[in-house]
């Protein structure tokens, strides 16, 4: 009875003291995220694996080390690079996967910080190669979880705190809008590179609106001119009469046309060479003109029809 109390302390002692036990003692249990063969891959020397790891903290003992985050550096002890790089073949094969390789009783190595760039490497412990394993793997992910949670937290504590500032975020946009609206301008600069300062600018842009002005006057005088100059070329309201063939014939006033150029009664437009004041109508044409000269004879013909000749009174 006394042995079977003393069987089930053993068990209870190796329970709480390897919580991370596993079915093979492995010295080193590694996430690893990174492995890299030095110098080359075709003929390396050392391997250098960057991840978490948890590993033993004294040889020979069942007890881990807290999980952390950073790098180791092996070397193949003398005359065992065959078996070295089976082992690191396999390393290479099962990055980003939970593994073990290491012998208990021989010295596991040191993990480097990141931030640490160079240091000498250790033997590597070849042991029974690399393994899976299913308690440590579990172990070590819980590490790696409150490991990436206390980071998380590191970095949160390092932001800057946006409301610790003396004056509110409001108050620096109303200081803006303020500048903005009190003319504090950039200084501006010209084609030769000077300053232009705001007078400047100001009387430049008067400059420009008076010049506006002036077209616009400008443009309104010479409309009125040519209304001016057309209404004493052509006047509707001036009433003139025309004597033809001794001053019995009139042109009523509506039809009359007053020209101040001298135009020919045909009203072809052509210059009249005696520089006598002309008339002109609205139906100024060779036929018109035809139909009168044969109105007029035929007229005169009849008055000298009706007055009697001096010898027909003797």
């Amino acid at each position: 009875m006394n042995g079977w109390k003393q069987v089930v302390v053993a068990i209870l002692f190796l329970m709480i003291s390897a919580p991370a036990w596993a079915s093979y003692p492995a010295a080193i249990w590694a996430h690893p995220e990174v492995v890299t063969l030095l110098p080359d891959a075709e003929s390396p020397q050392q391997i250098r694996i960057e991840g978490y790891f948890m590993v033993t903290e004294v040889p020979g003992k069942w007890g881990f080390a807290p999980v952390v985050h950073g790098w180791m550096l092996f070397e193949c002890p003398a005359g065992k690079m065959d078996q070295c790089l089976l082992n690191w073949k396999d390393l290479v094969a099962k990055v980003g996967t939970c593994l073990g390789f290491g012998d208990m009783n021989e010295f596991p190595g040191t993990v480097h910080p990141m931030d640490q760039t160079e240091a000498e490497p250790d033997l590597y412990p070849l042991g029974l190669g690399v393994v899976p394993g299913f308690t440590p793997c579990q172990q070590l992910d819980e590490g790696i979880a409150e490991l990436k949670a206390q980071e998380t937290t590191e970095d949160a504590g390092s932001a800057p705190d946006l409301d610790s500032s003396d004056e509110p975020i409001l108050d620096d946009a109303e200081n803006s809008a303020d500048d903005a609206e009190g003319g504090d301008t950039k200084p501006e600069l010209d084609a030769d590179g000077s300053l232009v300062s705001p007078e400047d600018t100001k009387e430049e842009t008067d400059a420009g609106e008076n010049a506006g002005d002036s077209s616009q006057t400008t443009s309104d005088v010479t409309k009125e001119d040519e209304q001016d100059t057309l209404g004493s070329v052509v006047s509707p309201d001036v009433t003139e009469s025309a004597d033809l063939l001794g001053g019995d014939l009139q042109q009523s006033p509506d039809s009359v046309l007053s020209v101040d150029a001298g135009l020919s009664p045909t009203g072809d437009g052509k210059e009249d060479k005696s520089g006598c004041e002309t008339t002109a109508g609205p139906l100024t044409s060779p036929w018109t003109t035809v139909m009168l000269l044969v109105a007029a004879i035929v007229w005169v013909t009849s008055i000298r029809r009706r007055v009697p000749t001096s010898r027909q009174v003797d």
